[in-house]
């Protein structure tokens, strides 16, 4: 992706459907534009006009300032007005450096995730417990995201600390917004491009700029490390799980890393080589298709579906598996008030039905008849 950053914004359904939501991959925070008592927490001692960058990192390592501290340094991240007046300086590229170099930071942060561990599963994890340790997750993504201390965060293993977080099966707003923030941590591992795709990226910009919103990707080693680690910790099982439970951001981002791991070859070789792997992301996207009510729009959702087919099938092990498991409702109609403004994905689509069905004509022929008013409008 070569885009600096990606905001996807939801409006979350039930209680909660009158409140956007945005999430900012790369500062990996939520915000909501107003103050939503969800991620926000009342100030913890005497309030202080301004509050320089270490003096609210130091203040992490005090529990008496500690909510206060998260609240603050998760503000800035997201970047709201409020902090202009509260931070004395904007160097927010520091920030990743400083949570890792300081001592005992990174231990507080991990100890944040570990407290919620016993609680994941009872009514104890409340508004407050949830609003608290995704401050300190959000401080975890700034760090993952840094191009200086994304490999040390991996080779600390810490990602690890998150699965649980990704491996629950509760759908209520708490448990939502924990697996939704700790996908963005692994997410925003695979946003770090190393300076030797630099030049590949500038080649895409001018094609990425003719097609709006376009979510294709040339294969892309850039994340060699990042996707390395991911799968040697078995990270895959517990995106699936995302994918399968979550509401439609967390589906959203979760296919998102699935479509990254997929752009890479090591990622490629690891989903294909082992046919229980590859069917398990086959059946999890046919499942997210067929399960997309009609009358939401869930446009992004789509297209990342549609971007991971596209890389299956470039694959000639996986692109015979999904002839037989490619779902119908893409091309039979039932999302044409989602895609039809968008050439890319019609052009997209198109070529999936070639690849796909390749050595038949005439199953061709039945595709692109189901397919005809959607390429043709």
């Amino acid at each position: 992706m070569v885009n600096s950053f990606i905001v996807l914004v939801i409006k979350s359904q039930e209680s909660m459907a009158s409140k956007p939501f945005s999430f900012d991959f790369l500062n990996g925070i939520w915000a909501d534009g107003s103050s939503s008592s969800f991620f926000s927490v009342e100030p913890i001692g005497p309030r202080q006009e301004t509050f320089s960058l270490p003096e609210m990192v130091k203040a992490l390592q005090n529990p008496d300032t500690r909510d206060r501290a998260l609240h603050l340094l998760a503000t800035k991240i997201r970047g709201h007005d409020e902090m202009k007046f509260i931070c004395k300086d904007a160097r927010k590229d520091q920030l990743a450096l400083l949570l890792w170099k300081t001592p005992g930071i990174i231990f507080v942060l991990l100890q944040e995730v570990i407290d919620t561990y016993r609680v994941l599963s009872t009514s104890q994890l409340t508004d407050n417990v949830t609003t608290r340790v995704c401050n300190a997750l959000s401080l975890l993504q700034k760090v993952a995201s840094h191009p200086e201390t994304t490999l040390q965060f991996m080779k600390a293993s810490i990602p690890q600390y998150l699965y649980p977080f990704l491996n629950i099966t509760e759908t209520d707003r708490a448990h939502e917004y924990l697996r939704l923030t700790s996908l963005g941590v692994i997410g925003s591992m695979l946003k770090v491009c190393s300076s030797s795709s630099s030049l590949l990226v500038l080649k895409w910009i001018s094609f990425i700029k003719k097609i709006k919103d376009l979510w294709i990707n040339p294969q892309d080693d850039s994340n060699d490390e990042a996707v390395v680690f991911l799968l040697s910790s078995e990270v895959f099982p517990y995106v699936l799980r995302c994918m399968n439970v979550g509401a439609e951001l967390s589906k959203t981002v979760a296919v998102y890393i699935i479509h990254r791991i997929l752009l890479n070859r090591e990622g490629v070789r690891y989903c294909c080589t082992v046919g229980e792997r590859y069917y398990a992301v086959a059946k999890t996207l046919a499942n997210m298709v067929d399960e997309i009510p009609v009358h939401v729009s869930c446009k992004r959702l789509l297209k990342h579906i549609v971007s991971c087919y596209v890389t299956l099938s470039e694959n000639a092990r996986s692109c015979d598996g999904l002839v037989t498991c490619f779902p119908r409702r893409l091309v039979d109609g039932s999302f044409y008030h989602l895609l039809n403004d968008d050439p890319a994905v019609k052009v997209y689509l198109q070529k999936l039905l070639h690849t796909i069905h390749g050595g038949s004509r005439a199953k061709i022929q039945l595709a692109e008849e189901a397919l005809g008013r959607f390429i043709g409008s």
